[in-house]
């Protein structure tokens, strides 16, 4: 028997207001949150498809007329098993037919060098690493993901 109950009995044992700031939102209103963020954020206006804690709190202000910190936004998105995502930055004039050509033309050259050197690599940078025992195509496939990785993380 636990001491609430040997104190007050069974009136020990209800349940008793949480201590703390009232949440903002309502039950009802967290659980549309979800809903809503399924729309998109094209949907409410925002330039691209990306939900970020700053959008979702700017979401959460025009419909609710609530104002959350994106940090806390961001607990809130993990309550629902939501997390947070990292857009892939590539630049907008980035020629993806000439990374190809000079991959094919000027890079192969280097394959060996590739294969041979440490950890400033793309072969180290990607955590793979090219086997002189796998056949020629399988080489150049390799080499090419290698150098695409090296190519989106350093230029």
């Amino acid at each position: 028997m636990g001491p609430a109950v040997r104190k007050r009995g069974q009136a020990g044992l209800r349940c008793r207001p949480r201590p703390g700031r009232p949440p903002k939102l309502t039950r009802c209103q967290l659980a549309q949150i979800p809903r809503l963020l399924a729309h998109g954020a094209e949907a409410y206006g925002f330039s691209s498809p990306i939900w970020t804690t700053q959008r979702v709190a700017d979401l959460i202000w025009h419909r609710f007329e609530v104002r959350y910190d994106r940090d806390h936004v961001c607990r809130l998105l993990h309550r629902f098993g939501w997390s947070w995502q990292k857009p892939a930055r590539r630049a907008k004039e980035r020629d993806e037919a000439a990374i190809q050509h000079w991959v094919k033309h000027t890079c192969t050259c280097c394959a060996g060098y590739l294969a041979r050197s440490s950890c400033a690599s793309p072969c180290a940078a990607s955590g793979t690493a090219l086997t002189s025992s796998a056949p020629s195509s399988a080489v150049a496939l390799s080499l090419f993901d290698q150098v695409s990785i090296y190519l989106y993380r350093y230029l």
